[in-house]
Formats: C-alpha cells, sequence, structure tokens
C-alpha cells in the first residue's frame, strides 16, 4: 500500500514532533528537516507529495527554499504548505508570492492542517 510522503521542514524541535506525531497517525509517511537547507535537499531526495515548510529557518529561510524548488522542474510540482506563527497578511502574500502553495499560522489546529493536506493530496 503506498503511503503519502510528507517532508516537514522546522527548526523548533517541539514543533516537529508534534507535527510528525499527528502526520504518522494519520497514516503518512514523515521525513524532516531541521533548516532550509536541508529541507531543499531533502525535497529533492525524497520527492514528496507535499511539504509543510515552516518559513523562519536558519541557514536558509523558507521563502527562499521555497521560490528554489518551486524554480526547478524536479521539485516544482510539489505543494508547499508555509507554516508560520506570522499570519499578518503581508506575510502570507509574501509566503505565496516565493511559490507557497497554501499557509498555515501557528498555533494550528489539527482539523486545520488534516484539511489543508487534504486539499493537495486527494
Amino acid at each position: 500500500m503506498y503511503r503519502l510522503r510528507v517532508l516537514v521542514v522546522e527548526d523548533t524541535p517541539e514543533n516537529m514532533d508534534l507535527m510528525c506525531l499527528i502526520l504518522e497517525q494519520a497514516g503518512y509517511q514523515v521525513y524532516q528537516a531541521f533548516d532550509g537547507e536541508e529541507g531543499v535537499a531533502a525535497a529533492f531526495q525524497h520527492q514528496p507529495d507535499v511539504i509543510l515548510l515552516d518559513l523562519a529557518l536558519p541557514i536558509k529561510d523558507g521563502w527562499t527554499a521555497a521560490a528554489e524548488l518551486k524554480s526547478d522542474i524536479i521539485t516544482r510540482r510539489i505543494p508547499i504548505i508555509a507554516i508560520s506563527a506570522n499570519s499578518l497578511p503581508a506575510h502570507r502574500e509574501k509566503a505565496f508570492q516565493a511559490g507557497c502553495d497554501g499557509f498555515i499560522a501557528k498555533p494550528f489546529r489539527l482539523a486545520r492542517l488534516k484539511e489543508e493536506l487534504e486539499q493537495f493530496l486527494l
């Protein structure tokens, strides 16, 4: 049986643990990266079905990582859902301009995360 693959790019260990637990319990195969540079490399390596991408990341921020992934023919098809504690309209717009396909504000509800994922995975 094929399990949908989700790459979580998050630098806060507690947030990473929570998202991975939720996703694994929902039946997804989860890959992890802890900064934007690792996230880009993991996207190329694992070719996930969707990426959950924190925007405030070390080494390479989420906006830069999203733009890089969307500019490459190998990864441009992968939906990217931005996850951020800053939900101001300008912040959201910057995420979409960088290539993100969705946006979830932290802290998020479990139902909201599942709803956003299903939009891109069904």
